[in-house]
């Protein structure tokens, strides 16, 4: 069997034969890991970047470099500054080595590795989020999933609530006469992200400092939730009951579609951004509909305005990792604040940089903020408290 590197390799050429692609097809499948690595790779900036490359490149001497780079401690990997290394870093992903790329507005010259050691490193790191989450019963009951066994956790009529092996909640209902709905709220605390699926098999994605109200059994004319925060759907085809999401001041009204909500408050803007299918997006004062690929944006006072999506961008979170694209410190440390559970503070005149890349979520608080330490910033930790400082 021909090496993944070069089947890879093929695939970003657009020149993959019949039975490598039947070989990345089950590399694809061999795991979770392997299936979000290779999504990662279609990543359209980072492809068109990489074909524009792709005759001017040796491909020995790619690898070579990449190998190179593996020698390196892993968080020193991460800054990718010719553009034959923005197509290594696309490679460095699909293989799992775990590089993170992350560009600044900035030039940058290539450094030893003891000059990227952190001057400002945490005395105590803090650990990224995890799954979990706290499901609030109609009587106002609450089980706390971290800790809750497997198996049934609640039955109402003919509804059951089940934790399966993996950590997933599921519901089942059975197809009787209608009977007293009962209404559960899913909500994730800050540092924590859930899965869900629905009681009419659609899958929702909670994320950090998330909520999701909605019935133990979906009954009328239409399938109804609210959330609070961001999540992302994958909604069951019923044109006879369409799927309507209800998110801070707006409506997304779906059928069979996937799209991403993100209506944080602190957020200034509601955005939602479809992948597949169609939605309308409705508020008091707007309303639009969205094809694949798009993004509406509801601004405070209702309107909206429908943009071209950087799909790969809106989902990151859900596909394990931070990304960025022209943010400034404050958009990236909401991001951080919910995922690593810490409160921001600002000290002094923050530098106006921008930042557009990628980084995985897996990583500590220290390891992620020692690759900002490479801008005019500095920080320190007090009980949980991150306070930034100009560099």
């Amino acid at each position: 069997m021909k090496s993944i590197k070069i089947i890879l390799l093929n695939y970003l050429r657009g020149d993959l034969s019949e039975k490598e692609q039947e070989e990345l097809d089950r590399w694809i499948a061999r795991s979770e890991d392997n299936r979000l690595l290779f999504n990662r790779i279609n990543d359209p900036r980072l492809m068109a970047e990489a074909l524009e490359k792709m005759d001017q490149m040796d491909e020995e001497g790619v690898w070579k470099r990449i190998e190179d780079q593996r020698k390196l401690p892993t968080l020193k990997r991460r800054f990718f500054i010719a553009n034959w290394m923005k197509y290594a870093a696309i490679v460095m992903l699909a293989m799992g080595i775990g590089i993170y790329f992350f560009f600044f507005n900035r030039s940058y010259s290539p450094r030893d590795t003891a000059s990227f050691v952190s001057h400002y490193a945490l005395k105590e790191d803090i650990q990224p989020g995890t799954d979990g989450a706290t499901l609030t019963l109609s009587d106002g009951s609450r089980i706390v999933l971290d800790s809750a066994g497997n198996g049934v956790l609640f039955q109402g009529g003919s509804a059951k609530i089940i934790k399966q092996a993996n950590g997933e909640l599921v519901y089942e209902t059975a197809n009787d006469q209608p009977e007293e709905i009962l209404f559960n709220t899913l909500s994730t605390d800050r540092g924590k992200q859930f899965y869900v699926q629905l009681p009419d098999g659609t899958r929702a994605w909670l994320n950090s400092f998330s909520s999701l109200y909605y019935p133990m059994k979906f009954t009328g004319a239409e399938r109804r939730v609210i959330v609070t925060g961001e999540a992302y759907f994958e909604i069951t085809p019923n044109a006879a009951m369409p799927f309507i999401v209800t998110a801070n001041g707006q409506e997304v009204l779906a059928l069979g579609t996937s799209f991403n909500v993100n209506a944080y408050h602190d957020e200034g803007a509601v955005k939602t951004t479809l992948l597949t299918g169609s939605v309308k997006v409705s508020s008091t004062a707007s309303n639009v509909m969205l094809r694949p690929g798009q993004q509406s944006v509801m601004s405070t006072d209702g309107n909206m305005q429908v943009k071209e999506a950087d799909v790969v961008q809106a989902v990151a979170w859900k596909n394990g990792y931070f990304s960025f694209v022209n943010a400034d410190i404050k958009q990236i440390m909401r991001q951080l604040s919910r995922w690593y559970d810490v409160d921001v503070v600002y000290e002094g005149d923050i530098p106006k940089v921008e930042f557009s890349g990628e980084i995985g979520r897996s990583l500590t608080l220290g390891q992620l903020l020692d690759i900002l330490n490479e801008t005019r910033i500095r920080y320190r930790l007090e009980n949980k408290k991150l306070i930034i400082m100009p560099g």
